[in-house]
Formats: structure tokens, C-alpha cells, sequence
């Protein structure tokens, strides 16, 4: 009996151990290649590492629940952006067969995010994920310190706590 207390009590001991330095690990975000609505290319690292905390949020035309968190994260993007200088980046991994519709959609959600496009989808390469809608929050310095996958009604308070415990006032 002892001796699975002991045991039991090393797997929690490893587990809480490991939690407390996983969020510890910071990794930079991976240079990425996008182009916005203009066709321009432009690469990540211009638009992380200014001081200013970045959401990176991908979506697609077709992603029912891409389209609800980023229309639901609208209403609170002003408030993010006084508070807290986060400014959230929706990048589309529409192909290039459905990418013609991405600027005509943006427009009529009326959607104030910074719209990239990424047709290669270089983005899942680089930061391994596997279904959409997937995001990273980005520190200042461009360090990935936090992400998600899937979206559920009221990820956007849960965003909201995790913006004040990282970004708020101290």
C-alpha cells in the first residue's frame, strides 16, 4: 500500500511540476509568408515582436465555428485594443479555389481585424495544427504564449481572463 502512495504521489508531483514549467517555455513564432487582401506578401515577424500583445486567429469562408468566434471576439475587440494593445490578426487558410470570396465576406461582417491570407497553407506547416479554428496569443517580444484549438460559445471570456492575466495592469 505504501508503495503505491509513493508512486501515485511522484505522478502528481511530475504532473504539477510539469504545468508550472510548461507555460514557462516560450517559443518565438515561426516566419510565415501572407499576403493581405491587396496581395502583398508580408511575413509574421513584422507584425509580432513590437511590444504589443497579437492574436493570430485562423479561419476559413466555410468554418461555421471560425466565423462565430471571430464575429463574437468583434464585440470585444475595441475594449482589447484600449486595454491592453492586443490586436488580433484573422488569418483565412482558404484555398486558392475559395480565397476569391474571403474580401467580399470580410466586408460584409464588417470585421476590423488585420485579414491575411494563407493559401498554402505554410501557417499549418509551420505551427503544427490540424483543424481550424485554431489561434496563438503572441507576447510583445513575439513569443507563441498560449493556444487554442476549436471554439465553443464563450471562448472569448476565457480569452478575456487570460488577456488580463497575462497583459493586464500590475
Amino acid at each position: 500500500m505504501k508503495k503505491i502512495i509513493y508512486i501515485f504521489t511522484v505522478i502528481v508531483a511530475i504532473s504539477i511540476f510539469s504545468s508550472f514549467t510548461k507555460g514557462d517555455e516560450r517559443k518565438k513564432l515561426p516566419q510565415i509568408t501572407l499576403k493581405n487582401l491587396a496581395g502583398e506578401t508580408v511575413e509574421t515577424q513584422s507584425i509580432v515582436g513590437q511590444g504589443k500583445p497579437v492574436l493570430f486567429a485562423f479561419w476559413a469562408t466555410w468554418c461555421a465555428p471560425c466565423k462565430k468566434e471571430l464575429d463574437n471576439m468583434a464585440e470585444y475587440y475595441e475594449e482589447w485594443q484600449e486595454k491592453y494593445g492586443l490586436t488580433i490578426v484573422a488569418i483565412s487558410v482558404d484555398d486558392a479555389r475559395t480565397s476569391p470570396k474571403i474580401k467580399p465576406f470580410v466586408d460584409s461582417k464588417g470585421w476590423t481585424y488585420d485579414i491575411y491570407l494563407d493559401v498554402n497553407s505554410d501557417s499549418r506547416r509551420s505551427l503544427g495544427y490540424s483543424s481550424i479554428p485554431f489561434s496563438i496569443l503572441i507576447d510583445g517580444e513575439g513569443n507563441i504564449i498560449k493556444s487554442h484549438s476549436g471554439y465553443i460559445e464563450g471562448d472569448e471570456l476565457v480569452l478575456a481572463d487570460e488577456l488580463e492575466e497575462y497583459f493586464g495592469k500590475k
